[in-house]
């Protein structure tokens, strides 16, 4: 056990029961109770504008980064589609929720966790889920308009978007409440389209683009990353139009807007992995005149902590569910926090079937961990999804001596039980300092953190861990 760690606790500053509070200092009005439109873009990691990205051509997200809070260090629990998305409407790691794979891998929630929708329903919201939702639940969702099942690719549809987003708005205003929409646009998702509707009016071909770095697997995977980015250039244009229809109907400036990707994009050594191309994501809170504009936070954030902070947004001071370790956002948000913790986690349990590969992490400053288990399914097809082709060749002896050959057997066919890494001199994760004597102080401190986190947390996987 790891003694002196820095305690995780539900922070709730007891807003006013109908009031956000204005940011220290600033001249931000309060809001009552707001409204809020949380937007999910499926598959997408820090690829935007605003995070330093010199190929996408976001500026509606970049804009909202400009009016607003943009975190640099926020990471999902998990780069899975549904484990990722379960934290987000639970508070709760994956390992806790039971969500620890796909939905339509028959991966769920186990009973009686707590739902975002319903929480804020029973807080008076009108709630709504327009797009992929992707995970099941054993309780019943407490959505009074649905549009979430076989409706994943249709957001690629700017009218399908701006029709229920109408409906929704009209049913919020008929019954005289504050709204919670969940917005989950599919790009940048695969399949890639160049078109729909229209849009995007920017398009990418594979000379306007170049590999991306933290992959490892050289110059093939172009015409993807064009793919890639086009379908990104159509999630910020319908974003666009969605918080013009906001602008339209005067809701917007009482209209909380988060942005935010579900997982890195789908390339190898990003999604389904513990690199940081995989769990860091842009996180952007948006509401001028009631939060900070341009404002940056550097601490490290998980999205475990976006429904104890819209708790907050709803002026919630009910003690939370199921003794809560996360806390809200909302010190950082209004530049109060006070000793904000440096440790952050994340996991990796399963995606398909065939992806059983149960990995923990840790990062604390510029230290990341990832520690995993001894028993495992890989099939390197299902590892990232896009370069696998290009892997399968380096896994069978191309390349032998590169960072390709490398990474490939780190990641994919034979993980060592720690991977270690200073994200600061090697952001893309290259070397694994754990073969080296000179960090084992470090590897024993921080592999003594997970084992305390999975203890707090009852980690259902502990003996495959630490096996005894």
């Amino acid at each position: 056990m790891v003694k002196n760690r820095p305690t995780r606790r539900y922070v709730n500053k007891g807003l006013a029961s109908t009031a956000l509070l204005a940011a220290s200092g600033s001249s931000c009005a309060r809001v009552d109770r707001p409204n809020i439109l949380l937007i999910v873009s499926d598959d997408l990691g820090t690829q935007l504008g605003c995070y330093g990205d010199k190929i996408a051509h976001t500026p509606t997200i970049d804009q909202l980064a400009r009016d607003g809070v943009r975190f640099v260090n926020a990471y999902v629990t998990q780069s899975s589609c549904s484990s990722s998305r379960s934290s987000i409407l639970t508070g709760l790691y994956p390992h806790q929720n039971g969500q620890t794979g796909l939905a339509n891998h028959g991966y769920k929630l186990r009973a009686g966790v707590p739902l975002l929708p319903n929480l804020l329903h029973d807080r008076g919201y009108f709630t709504s889920a327009i797009g992929k939702l992707h995970v099941i639940a054993q309780e019943e969702w407490a959505f009074d308009h649905n549009i979430s099942q076989n409706v994943a690719v249709r957001t690629r549809d700017v009218n399908f978007v701006l029709t229920e987003m109408n409906k929704a708005l009209d049913k919020a205003t008929t019954a005289k409440k504050p709204f919670f929409i969940q917005l989950s646009l599919f790009d940048p998702h695969r399949p890639y389209e160049s078109t729909s509707q229209g849009l995007p009016i920017k398009t990418y071909t594979k000379d306007d683009v170049e590999p991306f770095r933290f992959s490892y697997l050289g110059d093939g995977i172009n015409e993807d990353v064009a793919g890639f980015y086009t379908a990104l250039s159509r999630a910020d244009a319908i974003t666009a139009e969605t918080l013009n229809l906001l602008r339209d109907r005067n809701i917007l400036k009482n209209t909380l807007i988060i942005f935010l990707g579900d997982h890195g994009p789908p390339f190898w050594r990003a999604k389904t992995t513990c690199y940081e191309s995989g769990i860091r994501i842009p996180l952007i809170f948006s509401m001028p005149g009631s939060l900070p504009s341009g404002m940056v936070v550097n601490e490290l954030v998980s999205t475990i902590s976006l429904l104890p902070t819209l708790l907050d947004f709803a002026g919630s001071t009910d003690k939370p569910p199921l003794n809560w370790t996360t806390p809200s956002l909302l010190p950082l948000l209004t530049n109060t926090a006070k000793n904000w913790s440096d440790i952050l986690f994340a996991e990796f349990t399963a995606h398909a079937k065939t992806l059983y590969l149960p990995q923990r992490a840790v990062r604390r400053g510029r230290h990341k961990l990832i520690l995993s288990a001894k028993k495992g399914t890989r099939d390197v097809r299902h590892i990232g999804t896009i370069g696998a082709k290009t892997a399968r060749k380096i896994a069978y002896g191309a390349h032998s001596g590169t960072h390709q050959y490398a990474s490939v057997h780190r990641l994919a066919l034979d993980p060592p039980r720690f991977q270690l890494f200073d994200l600061v001199d090697d952001p893309y994760e290259a070397g694994n300092l754990a073969t080296s004597d000179q960090y084992a102080n470090v590897i024993t401190e921080l592999e003594g953190l997970i084992l305390s986190w999975q203890q707090e947390t009852n980690d259902p996987l502990l003996a495959e861990f630490h096996p005894s």
